[in-house]
């Protein structure tokens, strides 16, 4: 048998359970106690979110107790379509201990960006093989010092308890180990989905947790345990992949695939045969893992240095390919669910292919002259009543082939007036209208005083009626955009009023921060999609 040793980075039921305990009954007998549901739970080998429907997780490990500051990296993983975010935690032993209130921030992001949340602590990993790592009941006294910002997220959070366990000295003791911890956070009243992953440095090359899961599952009072395999260099047959989960398949237990990678030290994980099974099963897996800046295990990244525009190949891989997150995560119900895998894009404007142009003269309806280098966008009019449009292009080939579009939104991050507030108290220009067209307006990618005037694919797509002031503003365009956004190049847009202006002689037009502006303040492009 190969040994593996893998470590990273340096990288009011609790009650009810009492009574039950008092009354001489044992754990697996306490059926009354399961049927409380509060939010997530096991049926079977399925995991049921808190309205009862099926969840399988479809997600993306986050570094976060390494890179606290890059709160960004949930909101990322979830425009990529992934459902579940699994969320590194140190209880203090390897790492700097995560506070209570850090991990309410972590649930908070998780539930702003619709993601059910997997937390764990990972100052367990090796335990009794790598020095200075936590036990598991060592972890158990962690959920229990932070439990006040964990109850009540049961619908939303699942508690791992710790990661990869033990290495491979001892691995036998995490039966035992498993066991004390599932009751000791049982006794402090945890009403969560728990899950618990393997020895082996989760990779459970001695088949402990698969011979013993139905065991450790049965004392759980609750009845609420999921286990989590990780794969790497064990897993780098097809066949072993397939019987590792056919186990738990054929015995009803719960599974998820917690960690894999397309690569690894140990070895090379066959990754298109551990989607493909997990497909196939209905089971869950978790794609080790977003980022890092370390160049530590770089070859696991999904993206490069937290960008979330650079994929690299594995995350390509993992997100795009066949059996990917994209084409098989199905949002979780507890947030409104989706009738479609759903993924999406984010583009930032084309600096050089942006600006404003103004009509030739009052009534013209022709493009006179233009600016593409001004930091600012105008639409409106000026002194002379002349018709401000601004355009903005943006790159759309990175939606893959064959993608279904199902929204598009454009942001816009509004400086100012001139004239004042246009849109108030009544709207002497009518409202902001965007049109569409692919690949671009006229017959040149770049600026030109005719895309004032061209035709475009899909006239006021989108609107904006009320903008009460500076900041980012929200365009959802309708769906007669959808068939105009290019998957294989650029996507245009113009910006201009319903009407060409207010016969006043004074200047009046919205200033929109262009992309010459400073990055965090250019217009973006946010288009979500399905691979059918």
């Amino acid at each position: 048998m190969k040994t593996v040793r893998y470590c990273k980075k340096f990288t009011g039921l609790g009650l009810v359970v009492s009574l039950f305990l008092l009354l001489g009954f044992s754990p697996g007998s306490l059926s009354t106690a399961k049927a409380i549901v509060t939010g997530f739970h096991i049926s079977g080998r399925n995991l049921l979110d808190a309205n009862g429907n099926n969840f399988i997780m479809r997600g993306i490990n986050v570094p976060y107790n390494w890179y606290p500051e890059q709160t960004s990296s949930f909101a990322n993983i979830k425009a990529r379509g992934a459902n579940t975010a699994r969320v590194v935690l140190s209880n203090g032993y390897l790492w700097e201990k995560n506070t209570a209130s850090e991990v309410a921030s972590v649930i908070s992001l998780c539930k702003a960006n619709e993601l059910v949340c997997v937390l764990e602590v990972h100052d367990t990993t090796g335990y009794g093989e790598e020095a200075g790592t936590a036990s598991l009941a060592q972890a158990v006294d962690y959920w229990e010092e932070i439990k006040s910002v964990l109850d009540g997220e049961e619908a939303y959070v699942i508690i791992n308890i710790g990661n990869e366990p033990y290495g491979n000295n001892n691995a036998t003791n995490w039966i035992a180990a498993t066991k004390n911890a599932i009751i000791a956070m049982r006794s402090a009243g945890f009403q969560h989905t728990l899950m618990v992953d393997a020895p082996n440095w989760g990779q459970d090359w001695e088949h402990i947790m698969r011979d013993n899961a139905n065991d450790v599952l049965a004392n759980d009072p609750n009845g609420n345990t999921i286990f989590s395999i990780h794969m790497y260099g064990v897993y780098e047959n097809a066949s072993n992949i397939q019987s590792y989960v056919s186990a738990f398949v054929t015995d009803d237990l719960p599974l998820v695939i917690g960690e894999f990678g397309h690569q690894h030290s140990d070895g090379d994980p066959n990754e298109s045969a551990i989607m493909s099974v997990a497909e196939a099963n209905g089971i869950g897996y978790l794609g080790w893992q977003w980022s890092n800046t370390a160049g530590n295990e770089s070859y696991l990244d999904i993206v490069t240095h937290f960008n979330p525009n650079l994929l690299t190949t594995w995350g390509n891989r993992l997100i795009n390919g066949k059996n990917g997150i994209c084409s098989t995560s199905y949002e979780a119900s507890i947030y409104g669910g989706s009738l479609h895998p759903v993924c999406s894009i984010r583009s930032v404007v084309n600096r050089a292919e942006d600006g404003w142009i103004l009509e030739s003269s009052e009534i013209s309806n022709l493009g006179g002259g233009l600016n593409s280098t001004s930091a600012l966008l105008y639409i409106g009019d000026n002194a002379q009543d002349k018709q401000y449009r601004s355009l903005l292009s943006f790159n759309t080939a990175r939606l893959p082939d064959g993608a279904t579009v199902t929204k598009v939104r454009l942001r816009l991050n509004v400086q100012g007036f001139t004239g004042g507030n246009i849109f108030t108290p009544t709207k002497t220009l009518g409202n902001l209208l965007v049109d569409i067209s692919k690949p671009y307006f006229g017959s040149n990618v770049n600026l030109v005083v005719g895309d004032f005037q061209a035709a475009a694919g899909s006239n006021g797509v989108g609107m904006l009626s009320s903008v009460p002031g500076t900041g980012w503003r929200t365009v959802t365009l309708k769906s007669a955009a959808y068939p105009f956004v290019n998957l294989t190049g650029t996507t245009q847009f113009r910006l201009r009023f319903e009407k060409d202006d207010n016969d006043d002689l004074g200047a009046d037009f919205l200033m929109i921060h262009s992309g010459e502006a400073s990055a965090a303040n250019r217009p973006q492009l946010i288009v979500e999609y399905y691979i059918p």
